[in-house]
């Protein structure tokens, strides 16, 4: 069994993703991962959520997604500032 000094190691099952591990954070290896799981297929969770629409559900819906999109607003926009840029750098656009 390993374990972590404790800081940023990468992780993710789509791509490296970074993440900040407190002293102590167990690490199991691939191997004994495949093995917890079985064959090494990755394990399927279905959850089923029912809601009951009203107006004060409505509301904060609303609510969420505004935040969200707010937060999200800074980092969309320097994106397609950047990929602009880069689009005619190399001339794909003018």
């Amino acid at each position: 069994t390993h374990y972590f000094a404790g800081g940023m190691a990468t992780v993710g099952e789509n791509g490296p993703e970074n993440v900040f591990l407190p002293k102590g954070s167990r690490i199991i290896t691939a191997s004994e991962t495949r093995r917890m799981n079985g064959s090494g297929a990755a394990n399927d969770v279905h959850v089923t959520v029912s809601v009951e629409p009203n107006d004060s559900f409505d509301a904060r819906v609303v609510s969420i997604s505004k935040r969200q999109v707010e937060a999200a607003a800074p980092g969309i926009v320097q994106q397609s500032v950047q990929t602009t840029a880069d689009a005619r750098q190399r001339r794909i656009i003018s």
